[in-house]
């Protein structure tokens, strides 16, 4: 079965806020995420969000090295290109890469259209999931 890949419209350059919804929505829902983000100063700014983007919300989250084992924690953030064990869903917070993406049954990533260069980016990716076979929505509704 190919990775379901979901490309969520992102009109505003808050991405870090849009990553914490959806990471959020995707905890909600029972599922066990892995957040991939390009750096550990990426690692820690998802980290202190997901700590204080909404008053009521709880996520519970921490980084992971790869090393430690996996925990309780429905939500994991890390750099490494792989498949924490137990996670199903990858939050792309940052362009991931194509070999990590196929390693997941859901991808959930962003539709940047605030800004024609990040548009631009954002639909060579989709292209290129498209072009790898894998199963493509936008905002959850099949393509």
């Amino acid at each position: 079965m190919p990775t379901r890949v979901d490309f969520r419209k992102l009109d505003s350059p808050d991405k870090p806020r849009a990553v914490c919804v959806e990471i959020e929505r995707l905890y909600e829902e029972g599922r066990k995420v892995y957040a991939f983000v390009e750096s550990n100063a990426g690692c820690a700014n998802l980290d202190r969000l997901l700590w204080t983007f909404s008053q009521p919300s709880f996520v519970p989250h921490r980084a992971w090295d790869g090393v430690s084992p996996v925990g309780m924690e429905s939500v994991l953030i890390g750099t490494l290109p792989a498949r924490p064990e137990g996670c199903s869903v990858l939050v792309a917070a940052d362009p991931a890469p194509m070999t990590l993406l196929t390693m997941f049954d859901d991808v959930v990533d962003f539709a940047e259209t605030f800004q024609g260069e990040a548009r631009a980016i954002s639909r060579k990716r989709y292209a290129e999931c498209r072009n790898a076979g894998m199963d493509m929505y936008f905002d959850g509704k099949k393509q």
